[in-house]
């Protein structure tokens, strides 16, 4: 592909991300592509999370368009075309969690004995269960916390689910989201939850993101390689 093509295809890319930001913005008036990009970065995760590789990619569409001799005097190498395209689609339609993470989920009953709990923990491999009563969502049950329980109980034939769950070191250990949510706000969420001390085990996916609402699907800490996989483009050099 000759460097007129990439010129091309680079300017390209660049005008549908700021037609995006445009839009987003809601701007008629004029303003510099630096700008919307500054000031989406504000309320936008993913245009924060691309910030400075956005900058970068508008002052390369300077050197392309504004010359003083009117030719090309730089050449837009197929993988820089590559990763601004990459940049572009997250930031115009950024991956969703669903469907990449429905799935069945299993939740208990409060009343049920937490040994029948422990045997089905065993059984599906899993570590997590939402707790209900009823359709009332009474918390996230985790292995830790039955670890924590055994700790200070020994009657584990009779001991019902609602009482264990009382030992949860993490009483807000989860969070509900609804079913367009994007992978951005998903390890958002987790990051925040790090950056304050405080342990996010999993995610509760919804049709609106309702807590009386049954579960859809749901992204535990064990998907977060997952979840960057999927937002992040290749390492490589500023462009």
């Amino acid at each position: 592909m000759n460097n007129r093509d990439n010129a091309d295809r680079f300017i390209a890319i660049y005008n549908e991300l700021d037609h995006y930001l445009r839009n987003l913005l809601h701007r008629r008036e004029w303003v510099s592509f630096k700008e919307l990009v500054i000031t989406a970065s504000k309320f936008n995760r993913v245009v924060r999370k691309y910030r400075e590789d956005l900058l970068q990619i508008a002052d390369l569409r300077n050197i392309l368009v504004h010359t003083f001799t009117g030719k090309t005097i730089a050449e837009p190498t197929d993988y820089t075309i590559e990763i601004a395209n990459r940049i572009k689609e997250l930031i115009i339609s950024p991956p969703t969690a669903m469907p990449r993470f429905w799935k069945k989920v299993i939740t208990v009953e409060s009343s049920e004995r937490i040994k029948d709990v422990i045997k089905r923990m065993k059984q599906t491999n899993l570590s997590k269960f939402p707790v209900y009563d009823g359709n009332h969502f009474i918390g996230l049950l985790t292995a830790e916390t039955i670890v924590r329980w055994l700790a200070f109980s020994t009657n584990i034939d009779e001991t019902k689910v609602g009482e264990v769950i009382l030992h949860a070191k993490h009483k807000d250990n989860y969070v509900f989201m609804p079913k367009n949510v994007n992978l951005f706000q998903i390890a958002e969420a987790f990051e925040i939850y790090h950056r304050n001390g405080k342990h996010l085990d999993a995610i509760l996916i919804t049709n609106s993101g309702k807590m009386d609402e049954a579960p859809i699907g749901i992204v535990t800490i064990y998907d977060l390689g997952e979840v960057y996989r999927s937002i992040e483009i290749r390492e490589i050099d500023k462009l």
